[in-house]
């Protein structure tokens, strides 16, 4: 996992082969969506437009993911250094998810919002719309609004990125969610950047109530730098836990 490029061939591949056999409609969006994504992550903005504007002709009737798709234009736009649509599409989005009143796609489309931003460089609105998302996942919570785990792992992630100073409430709640996440695939890319933020805090190495997390962030985070004193460090911190149970 986390090779962007080879995944999005991969995708686009099966994409191919399902259009010619006559695939289930919903088998073909799914693959479209996977096209589309890794385009995004590995660079091709133009193919990873393109994707999401055939999904969103598909999905014309569905307001919901009008407005996730939106934001991910706006991500999108701001990659290939569109600032000024990138932050349209971005307060649009953020906008007609509110309108919608469902925190699973306000949570999830603020959270591209909050991407696009800091993709551009705007840190402090990125906190401003991530700080919302928070306070909107917190009353879910009390009202007893299910979330997925990846959902709200994603905006502590994105959180982490744009904070000048990390809250390590936010860490250790990421954390704790790692475990829950780490067999969806495009949750990798964010325990990938979760693993960026631990090195600056040891500490958390000594909260046996963390491991778990800790060793999740490690088995990503070796894929591509196995070598990383975290790593090797958690290790060892892993087998001193195993060792004392």
């Amino acid at each position: 996992m986390g090779n962007a490029r080879g995944a999005h061939e991969a995708f686009a591949t099966s994409l191919r082969i399902w259009s010619v056999i006559g695939g289930l409609p919903e088998d073909l969006l799914t693959e479209e969506f996977n096209t589309a994504v890794t385009a995004f992550r590995s660079g091709d903005t133009a193919r990873a437009a393109e994707g999401f504007e055939r999904i969103r002709a598909v999905l014309r009737e569905d307001s919901g993911a009008q407005v996730e798709t939106l934001a991910a234009l706006a991500m999108i736009d701001a990659r290939a250094g569109e600032r000024e649509r990138a932050t349209s599409r971005a307060t649009d989005a953020i906008h007609d998810a509110e309108e919608l009143r469902e925190p699973d796609i306000y949570v999830r489309t603020s959270r591209s919002a909050a991407e696009a931003h800091l993709i551009l460089g705007n840190r402090s609105r990125a906190s401003e719309i991530l700080a919302a998302e928070r306070v909107a996942i917190a009353a879910a919570e009390r009202e007893s609004v299910e979330l997925s785990p990846e959902d709200i792992f994603g905006v502590l992630v994105s959180d982490l990125d744009a904070a000048e100073v990390h809250d390590m409430t936010v860490l250790r709640h990421a954390l704790k969610l790692a475990p829950l996440v780490v067999d969806e695939a495009n949750a990798w890319w964010d325990l990938r950047r979760l693993a960026i933020h631990i090195p600056a805090h040891p500490e958390l190495e000594n909260d046996e109530s963390l491991a778990e997390g800790l060793s999740t962030v490690a088995i990503v985070s070796a894929q591509w730098e196995p070598e990383l004193p975290f790593t090797k460090r958690v290790a060892g911190n892993q087998h001193h836990f195993h060792a004392a149970s």
